[in-house]
């Protein structure tokens, strides 16, 4: 992770146009990172219950990942839109970070009596 962070970092130093594709690809993908883990921990606790233990010997246990990372995309998404469609979409908004109206001055040192 810290290797990624440090890639992109100075990738978009030396390549500017590099920062706004990164952008552009985040803002259409914070959906999916905001909501698949919840997604993920439901469908696949209930598959696991559903279909038992998902060994190695499991005919499902090769396709049992994909499938749920598909899943998990795909009703991300449809959650997404349909938040969107009946008034959610401040729930995804990146904020607005601004500067601080006013700043903090540091208190007086007190004088030993």
């Amino acid at each position: 992770l810290t290797i990624g962070l440090m890639a992109a970092a100075w990738a978009a130093n030396r390549y500017p146009r590099f920062s706004d594709r990164v952008g552009w690809v985040g803002r259409r993908t914070l959906p999916i990172y905001v909501m698949h883990f919840p997604i993920i921990a439901t469908v696949g606790g209930a598959s696991v219950r559903f279909l038992g233990s998902l060994d190695t010997s499991h005919p499902l246990a090769i396709a049992f990942t994909p499938l749920l990372a598909a899943v998990s995309v795909g009703l991300s998404l449809a959650l997404h839109i349909g938040l969107v469609r009946i008034g959610g979409g401040w729930l995804f908004a990146v904020p607005r970070w601004r500067k601080a109206a006013a700043t903090v001055a540091p208190l007086p040192a007190e004088n030993p009596a």
